[in-house]
Parts: structure tokens; sequence; C-alpha cells
């Protein structure tokens, strides 16, 4: 069991408290994230191109302020308490998100996305508190069934935030999301129990935690890794400025938001049916081989969806990426799990933690510019070579798991799914 949990703490109840909690954090998100491009033109901005760039500047925004303060908030709950942490987390995103429905331009709405990056972070530290909660023999088990959680909201999120969009308008769907988001506080706060022991020792300096991260980071084991990470991760989120206008192409502007989060939820629903599944497969003939051979699928996928015309057409080819791309977030957290010291994975996956965070930044950003400066669907085509890229990474400096540790980490692997985060 971790160091400081116990045997007391209920890690069953508090794991199905915890699922429940990240089902509704992500749920809430989601009802306005895939939508932004459609905002900003309520907004006043009427060219699709630039609304789509624009949304890509707020997406960059929410991961920049998630890639500074992700290692402090994370320090704070080593010292003080991961519930405290998640509690934190969770009414905070609450506040910045429902006050996001009052903004009058696109200026104030950016702003208000970096400060949801920078005071929420909520599955950092939810995962967090299951795994310090939970026996060691189970924490894979856990993390995989949180991750779950996570899917689950993300599937069903952009559907009816679409709805609530189409019905009621976008500022609607902020409150709901700042309400959405208060319940998994006051879920965590009366419903978990932490066996927190607060540290006696401490820190060196306030600069400690984060010459921790980049040691790791630019360790032989470990940079190949996280460019991977980064790649895949930026790769998930370049449609997203560009895929509602898109879709309003299809449907007029009366559909868009609904057609659009049909396509999000075929992707979502594809992204887990993968993170489960691709583990197994992955252990019977190599996981670098399979990640390169998924890599290499989506980016034809990818080129595919560019002859796409209609809703259904479209989400056919994205839910068929989403088949690669949950197994290709699952392999590389697999990959880093078992690449990774015993009693170091909070420094590792922090510094994964980070590197997430600025593909989260980075990759709206390169997809609205596309989408601006060259064409909508130009977005697919960028996905393509940065999945091509990540394949050759992949071949050339990842390197493979002995058959051994490869085998008695399969189920981990396929379990223990980890995303980002997203906020």
């Amino acid at each position: 069991m971790s160091s400081d949990s116990n045997s007391e703490v209920p890690w069953r109840r508090n794991l199905a408290v915890m699922w429940v909690a990240q089902a509704a954090t992500v749920l809430s998100f989601t009802f306005t994230f895939p939508f932004f491009a459609l905002f900003f033109k309520d907004l006043g901005i009427d060219d699709p191109g630039r609304a789509a760039f624009i949304a890509g500047v707020s997406g960059w925004a929410l991961g920049l302020g998630m890639a500074i303060f992700s290692p402090i908030w994370g320090v704070i709950g080593d010292r003080f308490g991961r519930k405290l942490n998640v509690v934190r987390a969770t009414a905070m995103g609450a506040v910045v998100l429902g006050l996001s429905g009052f903004a009058q331009n696109p200026e104030q709405l950016i702003i208000s996305r970096f400060f949801a990056g920078a005071l929420a972070g909520v599955g950092a530290a939810m995962l967090a508190l299951v795994a310090a909660g939970t026996p060691r023999r189970r924490v894979a088990f856990a993390t995989g069934v949180l991750q779950s959680g996570m899917f689950f909201g993300g599937t069903i999120g952009p559907v009816v935030g679409g709805l609530l969009f189409e019905t009621y308008g976008m500022r609607i769907a902020f409150f709901a999301n700042g309400i959405g988001l208060a319940v998994p506080a006051i879920l965590v706060q009366l419903f978990v129990r932490e066996g927190f022991v607060r540290p006696v020792t401490p820190l060196k300096s306030p600069f400690q935690p984060f010459r921790d991260l980049v040691g790791t980071a630019t360790s032989r084991e470990f940079w190949p890794l996280f460019v991977v990470v980064f790649f895949v991760h930026a790769a998930l989120l370049v449609t997203f400025p560009a895929l509602p206008v898109i879709v309003e192409a299809f449907t007029g502007e009366g559909g868009a938001a609904t057609g659009a989060g049909i396509v999000f939820m075929s992707m979502g629903a594809a992204n887990a049916i993968s993170a489960i599944t691709i583990g197994y497969v992955g252990s019977r003939f190599g996981l670098k081989r399979t990640f390169s051979v998924l890599s290499v699928c989506a980016a034809g996928f990818y080129l595919l969806a560019l002859f796409a015309n209609s809703v259904p057409q479209l989400a056919l080819l994205l839910g068929a990426v989403g088949l690669m791309q949950g197994g290709l977030v699952g392999i590389v957290n697999g990959l880093i799990a078992i690449a990774t010291p015993e009693g170091k994975h909070g420094a590792v996956f922090g510094a994964s933690q980070t590197v997430m965070a600025m593909a989260i930044a980075l990759g709206p950003l390169a997809g609205g510019a596309v989408a601006f400066a060259i064409d909508l669907k130009a977005v697919f085509v960028l996905d393509a070579i940065v999945f091509a890229v990540t394949a050759v990474v992949a071949l050339l400096l990842v390197r493979e798991v002995p058959r051994t540790r490869r085998a008695a980490t399969t189920a981990p692997i396929g379990a223990r799914h980890a995303t980002t985060e997203a906020g």
C-alpha cells in the first residue's frame, strides 16, 4: 500500500465515488470544450477559419496554464492532502468555467481558459488521490477504472453540450459547465476518506520538484517516450478547433453543435474500446511494433477523412481514428510505467503531465492556425503527418520492452489507460 494510506481507508468505496466524480467532471467540461469555434462566432468572429484559429488560441491558453501550475498543485497535494487538492481543483474549475459564460469578447474568454488550466488540473489530482489510497497490487486496476469514468463522461458530454447549445445557447452551456463541476467537489468532500499523513521532511528548496522533473524528462530512458506523449496528445486536439465548423458546412448552422457532438462521441467511444483492448494485442506482437502500426493506420484514416462529405461519414472515419488513438495513449503510458523505477512514479508521471499540458496548449493552436491559413480540412493532413512522424520516432528511438516484462504488465496496460487531461 502506498506510504500515506492505511488499512482503514475504504479504497473500493473511494474508487466508486471517484469514478462518478471523474465522469461528472469530464462530462461537464465537454459541455463547452468542443464548441468553442461556434461560440467565438457568436462573439463576433464571422470568418469560419478565423473562428477556428481563435478557438485554437483558447486551447493554447488552457494548456499553458496547466503546464505552468500542474507541478505546483501536485506538490501542494502531496504536502497538504490529495483529497483537499481534488476539492480545490473541482471547486475552482466550477467558478472559473461558470464565469466564462459572462464573456463579452474573445479576449475575455481566452483569459478565462488560461485560469481554468491554471486553477483546475482535476484529472491529475484525482489520479493521485486514488493511487495513494489504493493497495499497491490494485493500483493499476483502480487507475484503469478511474480512466473509464473519464471516457464515459467524454463520450456523453459533447452530445449533451451540443443539445444545450442548440436549445439554450452557449452561455447556458457554460453555466451548466460550472454547476456540473460543483457536483464532484461535493461528492468527494462528503464521501471520500483519505488516510493522509502530512510529510515532516521539508523540501530542500521550492524549486526541487521542478529540478526533479527536468532531470527525469531529459534522461535517455524517458525523453523519447515524452516526445511520443507530446505528439499523440497534440494530435488528439489538432482537429478540435476546426471540426465544429467543418460539420457546420455539412448541416448548416442549425445542427452544427449536435452534429459535432455526434462525431466527438464516436471518437470517444472508439477511444475507450481501443484503450481497453490494444494492450493485449501489444503484448502479443510487441508494444513498439503495435504502436508504430497503429500510428500509421491513424494517419491513413485521417487522410481518408479529407473526402468525407456528411456527418455520418465523418463520424465513421474519425471513429476508426479513435480505435487507433485510444490504444496509442494506453501503450505509451504502459511503456512509461514499465520503464519507471520503483518509488519514482510521481516524478515520472508529473513530467508526463507537463508534457501533456504542452500538447494541449500547442495542438489546438496548430490546428487553428492551419485551418485559418490553408483550409479547414487541412487539419486532417496535419494530423496524418504528426502520426507518421510519431511512428518513425517510436521505431527509431523508443526501447522495446523485454518479453518477460511485457507479459507481466499486459493487464495494467490495457486497464490503466490514462489520458489527458484535459483538462
